[in-house]
């Protein structure tokens, strides 16, 4: 099984990365955190799960 897949985002830095694994996306989240860095953590699996729902949404909302 394969470790998922984060997405950490700096708005501060204008940095976004692609991080596999939880305890390496938190020690760069940590990093900026401590800067007092606006920062956040996504979870891409969720989030394509989420997409996937919107999509099917919007798809029903446009057939009626």
């Amino acid at each position: 099984m394969s470790e998922e897949r984060y997405r950490c985002v700096c708005h501060t830095c204008e940095m976004e990365r692609l991080i596999t694994g939880l305890e390496n996306a938190q020690e760069v989240f940590n990093e900026h955190a401590e800067q007092s860095h606006e920062v956040e953590l996504l979870n891409q699996q969720l989030r394509r799960r989420y997409s996937d729902v919107s999509s099917t949404e919007d798809e029903t909302v446009n057939d009626e």
